[in-house]
């Protein structure tokens, strides 16, 4: 916390934006409170993501289109965009038929910059943190 603090996270952080003057207190999260266990028969995902082949397809949800950005020394190059990436928006629910709730969803995305990957790896998080959730049986397919 303290370096995150010190060197600003996030977006324009090279520019100042996204440092903290003194770094926040972490304390321990119990979690949302939702249904427990066999209750839960979907999950609402609080950021956007990426699905990889074994996450679940029946379920609500929105595409966008990421146009990320490189950061650091890489931001000044002469492109220093990445791949435009297709994700689920955050707020996506998914059923999850009879399977546990996972701690994640999604994946990290490979190739993603226009960059040769011996001049940098560049990957994009896109995971998805899940919620536990009990939808109406009548929407449950």
């Amino acid at each position: 916390m303290a370096y995150l603090a010190e060197t600003g996270y996030g977006k324009r952080k090279s520019i100042g934006y996204g440092a903290l003057t003194s770094a926040p207190s972490v304390e321990p999260f119990s979690g949302f409170g939702g249904p427990a266990g066999s209750e839960a028969n979907a999950f609402v995902s609080l950021s956007t993501f990426v699905p990889e082949k074994r996450d679940p397809t029946d379920g609500y949800w929105q595409i966008m289109v990421k146009y990320g950005k490189l950061g650091e020394e890489f931001a000044v190059s002469e492109n220093p965009f990445k791949k435009p990436l297709l994700m689920l928006r955050a707020g996506a629910v998914f059923h999850l038929n009879g399977n546990p709730l996972r701690e994640h969803y999604g994946r990290i995305v490979e190739d993603v910059s226009y960059l040769p990957p011996e001049v940098a790896r560049v990957v994009q998080y896109a995971l998805g943190l899940p919620v536990a959730m009990k939808l109406p049986e009548e929407q449950v397919k």
